[in-house]
């Protein structure tokens, strides 16, 4: 165990220990007493306590913050701690806001419900999509901030100069069928789409299995939108709901990447292949073509745009921005059998801000803390939180615009962990301060905006399944080894109709009624 990791584990026991609670938790409404934040961490060190840059947070603001910065490996864990003991800071950050202790936490009454309060906040009621605080909340009441993401941001992330090697260049930005889609793989993984001299050396689409033992980037619920059907779940015709995955339309987006990896196109590895060996073999030149959110295709890869560059004079007259748009593409519109898009989405939010009771005791102290974070989405908080310090961390070129400086270790040490506070425009940059764009980041972000008129939503997203809750990950279990067995054909279709059986009697079908019932309230 880390010696951060060490630190935070004996001083939270400390505290539930002493029954000291959180420094947000001891008197109301005193300007004396920190607003208390925790938050992930995704680096080896959290920022210095009281260093410049929280200094400058806290002027914006006129608060006192204290920031808990938790190891992100350990997060979870944490926050079950944290809200099972009830010794929460003022404000906490929820990651997985269907945990039993989340869900839990939020019945007994342990976090504010924001419904009311959201029109004191003229930021974040401007800015926040109505569906993604449907989508956050639970029993119908909003227990936090969302920690807003796009809805519409799946789809394939493609190798655009391949398309061009293989004949097959096209404008993207128009529809195409997921029959045009499996031609492209395929010539991917027939043919010589890298110029090496070299027929059959490549790999069409790529996949892999994610930490929950699903295949990744939601790509199962992508087909099936393509294919006709929901977004994991769908209404049953009699105003409950239907898990896709045991529908025939399932069974024809299975077939489809089946038919993929007996042709010898689909990796035949993916499913044993983590994320990162996924990235990795893609940025090794080995793979074209993947289904996942499609800001990787600006946020990722420049490990492959180096390699490139140094490799290809042409491309390295280019800045590495400039250059990834000549290489990469996203494909996000495509057409089902009935000639109509349809975009599979994703909640809207990466879990959410809770505002504990117990350390918010009166509607006062609540206001003070939301007042926070409103202040952060306003276009000087954005800009405070994406930049950092002037002359420390940014500066301004010839146009006034922000560059990060140099020393970029020291951006990652002081600026990025503050990240995590973002709420609304994790979707949507309004910073007062403006920073040079990249290509790819126009291109990725107008073509998920202009997904939301297709967009087919998940219907649980906002409902709640104790079973599920209790018992999802072993019942998941069932189907997702299923799947990937069937696409390796280890099983065939009984085999996987059998599983859905399984599934379906070993508490599918009561997860079922539970969100049946539950939709029917909630339409109502």
């Amino acid at each position: 165990m880390s010696r951060l990791k060490k630190l935070f584990f004996v001083g939270l026991i400390l505290c539930i220990a002493g029954g000291l609670g959180f420094a947000g938790g001891q008197k109301s409404s005193s300007s004396q007493q920190p607003i208390t934040i925790s938050l992930p961490l995704f680096f080896q060190e959290a920022p210095p306590t009281g260093n410049l840059r929280e200094k400058a947070l806290e002027e914006l603001v006129g608060e006192k913050l204290e920031f808990w910065f938790i190891p992100s490996d350990v997060f979870n864990e944490r926050v079950t701690l944290m809200i099972t003991s009830n010794q929460m800071p003022t404000v906490m950050a929820i990651r997985d806001p269907k945990a039993a202790a989340v869900i839990n936490g939020a019945r007994s009454g342990l976090f504010w419900d924001l419904t009311g309060y959201m029109n004191q906040l003229p930021n974040l009621k401007a800015h926040y999509d109505n569906q993604t605080l449907i989508n956050a909340s639970i029993d119908g009441k909003l227990n936090g901030l969302p920690v807003g993401r796009a809805l519409t941001r799946d789809g394939f992330i493609i190798r655009k100069d391949w398309l061009k090697n293989v004949g097959l260049d096209r404008d993207l930005t128009k529809p195409i069928t997921l029959d045009e889609i499996y031609a492209i793989a395929k010539a991917f993984a027939q043919g010589d789409p890298d110029k090496n001299g070299v027929n059959g050396d490549t790999i069409g689409l790529i996949t892999c299995i994610d930490g929950s033992g699903s295949l990744n980037g939601y790509i199962m619920e992508g087909l099936d939108v393509a294919n006709g059907g929901g977004n994991k779940w769908e209404e049953d015709g009699k105003g409950g709901l239907l898990y896709t995955y045991t529908t025939q339309t399932h069974l024809e987006s299975l077939n489809w990447l089946k038919r993929m990896y007996d042709e010898g196109i689909l990796n035949r590895d993916f499913g044993a292949m983590s994320a990162d060996h996924q990235m990795e073999a893609i940025d090794a030149g080995k793979a074209g073509l993947y289904f996942q959110t499609v800001t990787n295709a600006h946020e990722r890869h420049d490990n492959l745009i180096r390699v490139m560059q140094a490799n290809d004079p042409n491309l390295a007259k280019l800045p590495a921005t400039e250059a990834k748009v000549e290489v990469l593409d996203i494909i996000t519109r495509i057409f089902d059998k009935k000639g109509n898009i349809r975009a599979t989405t994703e909640p809207g939010f990466n879990g959410f801000m809770a505002f504990a009771k117990s350390s918010s005791k009166t509607e006062a102290d609540l206001m003070r803390a939301l007042k926070v974070f409103d202040k952060f989405d306003s276009p000087e908080g954005q800009s405070a939180l994406m930049w950092g310090i002037k002359d420390k961390h940014y500066t301004l070129d010839a146009k006034g615009e922000a560059v990060m400086t140099d020393n970029s270790l020291l951006f990652a040490a002081e600026v990025q962990p503050y990240w995590q506070i973002f709420t609304t425009n994790r979707v949507t940059d309004r910073a007062s301060l403006r920073g040079y764009v990249a290509p790819m980041y126009t291109r990725v972000y107008s073509q998920m905006a202009s997904l939301l008129p297709y967009a087919v939503f998940n219907p649980t997203i906002p409902l709640t399944s104790d079973t599920y809750t209790s018992m999802g990950s072993s019942l998941d279990k069932i189907i997702f080894d299923a799947q990937v067995q069937y696409i390796m054909g280890r099983i065939n279709e009984n085999g996987w109709w059998d599983a859905v059986n399984r599934w379906k009697r070993e508490g599918g079908d009561k997860i079922t009624a539970e969100y049946s019932e539950q939709y029917r309230k909630f339409k109502k």
